[in-house]
Formats: C-alpha cells, sequence, structure tokens
C-alpha cells in the first residue's frame, strides 16, 4: 500500500465540489509530519459503518461521516492535475538572420538597404513574385463571380438612405404626450421658409419633397403580399392612418410646415 500524500482529501478539495462544501470544517488539515503506520481492516467493521453520507454527480468524490470521523472517497486530484508549487520556462529568441537562440538579440542594430538605380536580378525576382500573385488574384476572382449568395436579391442602402437613418437614429425621441418627435431630414439645412400648401409644388424650380431625404422603402413587394395571401385561409389588412397621429415635427421645423 503506497503512503502518497497527494492522494490524503483536505478542506481545499471539499471546497472545489458543491455537494461536499457541508463537509468542509469537518476535513482536518493535513499533517505532513504526521507518519503512516495503522490500516484498518474489515476485521473492525464498526470503523466502516457508514452514519451519513453525501453523494454527488458520477465521478466525482463523496464524503462519509465514520465513527472516527469524516472522510473523501474517490479522485481528490482537482480536474485531474495538480497544481504546481513552481514553473520552469525557456525562452527563445529570434535573430534578424532566422536563427533561434536563447541569448537576446541587440536592440542597437542598424540595417542599411542599398538602393539600385537600375533594374537588378533581385527586383526582377520581386515583379515576377507580383505578377504571379495578381495572376493567383485574377484567377480567385473569376472562379467566385457567378456564386450566388442569400444576399443577392436584397437592395443595398444608398448614401441618402443612410443619412436619413442617420439622422433619424440621432433625433427621434419620444415627449411627455408619449408622442413620436421627429425632425425633417433636410438634405441641406440652408432652405428659406414660405408658405406651402402642397410638398410637391415647385417654386423656381424646387419643391418641399426636393430638399428631404426620402429614406430606405421599407414597404413589401406587392408580388410578396399577394403570394402570401394564398398561405391561410383568411387574410387581414390594417390602415395605419391612426399612425400618423403618434408623430409630430420637432419644435424647430415646424415653420416649414406652417399653414396661414
Amino acid at each position: 500500500m503506497p503512503d502518497d500524500r497527494l492522494e490524503i482529501p483536505s478542506a481545499e478539495i471539499a471546497h472545489h465540489y458543491p455537494h461536499l462544501k457541508p463537509v468542509m470544517d469537518k476535513i482536518p488539515a493535513i499533517d505532513h509530519d504526521a507518519a503512516i503506520l495503522l490500516l484498518l481492516g474489515r476485521d473492525i467493521l464498526r470503523i466502516h459503518k457508514v452514519r451519513k453520507q453525501y453523494n454527488g454527480p458520477n465521478n466525482t468524490p463523496y464524503a462519509q461521516q465514520l465513527d472516527i470521523g469524516w472522510v473523501i472517497v474517490g479522485e481528490v486530484c482537482l480536474r485531474g492535475v495538480h497544481k504546481p508549487s513552481s514553473i520552469n520556462v525557456y525562452r527563445t529568441n529570434v535573430l534578424p538572420n532566422g536563427r533561434t537562440s536563447f541569448l537576446s538579440p541587440c536592440a542597437s542594430v542598424v540595417h542599411i538597404k542599398e538602393k539600385f538605380d537600375k533594374k537588378t536580378s533581385s527586383q526582377i525576382i520581386q515583379t515576377s513574385r507580383e505578377t504571379d500573385l495578381q495572376e493567383d488574384y485574377t484567377e480567385e476572382l473569376g472562379s467566385n463571380i457567378f456564386e450566388r449568395t442569400k444576399d443577392d436579391e436584397k437592395i443595398a442602402l444608398s448614401i441618402e438612405d443612410k443619412a436619413f437613418l442617420a439622422i433619424m437614429d440621432k433625433n427621434v425621441y419620444m415627449n411627455d404626450a408619449n408622442s413620436w418627435v421627429a425632425p425633417l431630414p433636410f438634405r441641406s439645412l440652408r432652405s428659406q421658409i414660405r408658405v406651402v400648401f402642397d410638398s410637391s409644388a415647385k417654386y423656381q424650380g424646387i419643391s418641399l419633397n426636393d430638399i428631404l431625404l426620402k429614406g430606405p422603402d421599407l414597404n413589401n413587394t406587392l408580388l410578396g403580399v399577394l403570394i402570401r395571401f394564398r398561405r391561410e385561409p383568411i387574410a387581414v389588412t390594417t390602415d395605419v392612418q391612426q399612425m400618423f397621429y403618434c408623430f409630430t415635427v420637432c419644435e424647430d421645423h415646424r415653420d416649414f410646415l406652417r399653414f396661414l
């Protein structure tokens, strides 16, 4: 029977297992000076009687209360390993010439490269490498140019659409009356105030709609709506007229929509 002290359970072992925490204060500290002299066999049956037990998941240690105290049975190594008290590390440096060495390279090193006026063999090799890379890139570009993706049918946002969304993300808020307050998405804030009865009516070739960003088109396509009408036996339509009363224009822009 080996007298390996690493197999002796401790309160630290019980701390790392939730089902053993109730017996943490009942496990004595390990006495490294104590001698291992006595083995209790089956001839002393009372010593092996289990009075109380804390079990846990499979392949985890369990605790038993005997007449001589609490014991922990099972693998007491944390996750199958023991924490070492010290670690040895060997550091390797890569020298400028590509060699590896235990010695640290000198930081005060100057590298001088000669610049040739004429095309040399090294430049020819470099040019050849660049040509090969360009050919590989061209071949790769041609091999996947006809690949289909899930985003092929999606319409990308334009520059004005992105500007519209940026304005709305920054300035839209809900007021105390639970109404959404939004600004007019002007293309430019240099327009002059004038009476407008029709946003599409032009004056000197410019209308109110011409200087407002339209934003991305979020309407469902008519084809998709008609196809979805065939999926279920009942179709439901709604009117968004009341939704417009939930939005107000910010106070700084209300003069652009004022009536006399």
